[in-house]
């Protein structure tokens, strides 16, 4: 019963959470914060079951969860072309360069100065942006001329239908589960990289 109870007060907190995240998305104020508390609340209970590199991603037949974060993780790294050397943002060079932010920040405006990163990549973060151009473009701007960025984030596929109400319940559930502003669509996404001065070389579905 006691489990119960904290299950179902835990429900409560993030249906709460997610009214007012739903809120601060909508008047575009305070989606950092909010989305923080958010995250505050449920990233104990993500890593009880991911472990600490918690992201979702597609898994091989037999393929553990961890092995298959690895898998995705030199998938991009590879895309990428990282090499030994390079400058890109880590917690550790935020601290040292902006000790102020102490590993968080506002990646809709990042007190970093144009050109300074040879290489860019945002895992199941700028789908909390509540403007893709906008983050996007700040991303294009702290990037060195010609260098490239990759992501992985929440999107609907070609396949969603807005007239179907299993597919607007799956989609209800993920931006609650994530505290996700309304899902972009691939389509969405890759124009808003293209307007914020991208060219986008590759596309597609990682979880199968």
């Amino acid at each position: 019963m006691e489990l119960t109870a904290v299950a179902l007060k835990l429900a409560d907190s993030l249906l709460a959470t997610r009214a007012r995240l739903k809120v601060g998305y909508k008047n575009n104020i305070g989606n950092r914060l909010k989305v923080n508390k958010y995250y505050d609340l449920v990233t104990g209970f993500y890593e009880y079951g991911w472990g600490d590199s918690f992201h979702f991603v597609g898994r091989d037949p037999g393929e553990t969860i961890r092995e298959g974060i690895k898998r995705h993780q030199h998938f991009m790294a590879l895309q990428l072309g990282l090499k030994k050397d390079m400058k890109l943002s880590t917690d550790n060079w935020i601290e040292q360069r902006l000790p102020d932010l102490k590993g968080q920040g506002d990646f809709m405006n990042m007190p970093i100065a144009d050109n300074t990163f040879d290489v860019a990549y945002a895992i199941d973060a700028t789908c909390h942006a509540p403007d893709a151009q906008g983050v996007y473009s700040e991303v294009y701007r702290v990037l060195k001329p010609g260098q490239c960025f990759a992501l992985a984030e929440w999107r609907l596929t070609d396949r969603f239908d807005p007239n179907n109400a299993k597919h607007l319940t799956i989609k209800a559930e993920i931006e609650l589960g994530d505290g996700l502003p309304d899902i972009r669509t691939t389509r969405q996404c890759v124009q808003a990289m293209k307007d914020a001065g991208f060219e986008v070389s590759y596309s597609c579905v990682i979880n199968r």
